[in-house]
């Protein structure tokens, strides 16, 4: 644990270097990525991973959620693609519309977090369920890291099947429209980008699994994207704009 710890340290300072004040771009894109171990019936783990995307253009966002699409027959797979769905919405609304593609109408209505919540953010409010585990105690905590743009807090924990939290936090992304969890922004008047749990080797959980801890790990971020589609995404959004005028 303590050599992953180290290099993902090492990794987050290295990058202070090429990081940019602020965004003040009009368009803007970040990819919220997570980890989440799971129990297989043989007691063994599998790694989840997954991605989204979000843009956001001046008061509105767009998700992009990935899914798969596969043929196969009984012999091998005959077509695996990923393809994406889009959910747009005024930021200052309680709804929004998906569009199975980029081209569509705004015809599916549905509400923001009883959609977003199981299909980008697998049923947790963002991601608040990876990041504060059930009845945490913390024991100490240290800042481990700062250099004015960026820290790094260490929470060490008790009577929990985590030992220990990373958050970590950069003030250059303070105006990305996004929050992992807005208390802790406000309360270090920062930005959280990432969230580290690592499970307590010694729980009782974990002496039923047979995992790798350094493998294994909850973990939470969210970065600065770029998207090859920019201009076909900033379309969708003058479009929405325009519909929002024709049904006032």
């Amino acid at each position: 644990m303590k050599l992953l710890t180290h290099l993902l340290l090492y990794f987050f300072m290295v990058s202070c270097n090429s990081i940019k004040p602020r965004f003040n771009k009009e368009f803007y894109r970040i990819k919220i990525s997570f980890n989440l171990p799971i129990k297989m019936r043989d007691t063994t783990l599998q790694l989840q991973k997954n991605n989204v995307f979000a843009s956001f253009y001046g008061k509105y966002a767009m998700y992009e959620l990935p899914y798969h699409v596969t043929l196969e027959d009984e012999t091998k797979i005959i077509y695996d693609s990923l393809k994406f769905e889009y959910f747009i919405f005024n930021k200052k609304d309680s709804f929004g519309y998906l569009l199975k593609h980029i081209d569509d109408s705004f015809i599916t209505k549905k509400t923001r977090e009883s959609f977003l919540n199981p299909r980008a953010f697998k049923g947790g409010n963002s991601y608040g369920k990876f990041m504060l585990p059930p009845n945490k105690k913390v024991q100490s905590y240290e800042k481990i890291y700062d250099n004015g743009l960026k820290q790094t807090y260490r929470y060490l924990l008790n009577g929990s099947a985590f030992d220990s939290i990373y958050f970590m936090f950069d003030k250059s992304m303070i105006n990305i429209d996004f929050s992992i969890y807005k208390h802790e922004d406000s309360a270090y008047n920062s930005k959280l980008v990432k969230v580290i749990l690592y499970t307590n080797p010694d729980s009782m959980a974990a002496k039923h699994i047979n995992y790798t801890a350094d493998y294994y790990t909850n973990s939470l971020e969210f970065t600065r994207d770029t998207a090859k589609n920019e201009s076909e995404l900033i379309k969708v959004f003058k479009r929405y704009k325009e519909y929002e005028r024709s049904i006032k």
